[in-house]
């Protein structure tokens, strides 16, 4: 029986990889307007190295939400991806310890009734 080399992985976590990769794509659009708007102040006579840390709040401000919440979706698909694994490994030992114990019952009945035929003869 051959097994796949990739496991399955569920539509929860396809959707926050999606979210995720969205919320990069905007976190990229947004360094790019903050450095357009940049440049054009530079245009018109905004001396950025005297107004370093003006820049650098800006660019802050307007970009690290939205990094952030795409490292925190990227991580949260990781854990439900992890954690469906999980579920599903022990989901199958649940099933195989039933098996073992049917058959120990089933092995047990047969020695009962093994000695009941020795005790008979």
């Amino acid at each position: 029986m051959k097994k796949n080399k990739f496991k399955s992985v569920s539509k929860v976590t396809i959707g926050v990889y999606v979210l995720a990769v969205l919320m990069g794509g905007i976190a990229l659009y947004n360094v790019y307007t903050c450095y357009d708007y940049i440049a054009s102040i530079v245009e018109q006579g905004f001396v950025v190295s005297e107004n370093l840390t003006d820049v650098i709040n800006y660019y802050l401000s307007n970009v690290t939400p939205y990094a952030f919440y795409t490292l925190c979706l990227g991580v949260m698909g990781y854990l439900v991806q992890k954690v469906s694994n999980l579920v599903e490994l022990q989901q199958v030992s649940v099933v195989e310890i039933e098996e073992i114990i049917e058959e120990s019952e089933n092995a047990d009945e047969d020695y009962e009734n093994l000695l009941k035929e020795i005790e008979t003869q």
